[in-house]
């Protein structure tokens, strides 16, 4: 799974826009692919969600500041914004959930 592509535009988008949506849907589908794998260890979905944190978070901050200049469609980034936050949610739970299934002696 991948977030929403960039919307048209009449004039092609900056490399400052193209770069930032590759590194925000390079995180989102490393980050959703660890998650489906059903292989997660705490330690990962910590630095995941850090990542979001220190990141992504500012990234997506930095775009919205930008958005008039840029001719970025708000509701587009608030789409993309939302599904990081969803994705916050997501490794939330399954942190929850592999910590309870951790032994500890």
């Amino acid at each position: 799974m991948s977030l929403m592509p960039l919307p048209e535009s009449k004039l092609p988008w900056s490399p400052n826009i193209r770069n930032a949506f590759r590194e925000l849907n390079g995180h989102y589908m490393t980050i959703y692919g660890y998650v489906q794998s059903g292989s997660v260890e705490p330690h990962r979905l910590k630095r995941y969600g850090a990542t979001i944190m220190t990141t992504i978070f500012p990234l997506l901050l930095l775009l919205e500041q930008t958005a008039d200049k840029e001719n970025l469609p708000l509701p587009w980034l608030e789409d993309t914004a939302n599904k990081f936050v969803e994705m916050m949610s997501l490794l939330d739970d399954h942190s929850k959930s592999a910590h309870e299934r951790c032994v500890y002696y």
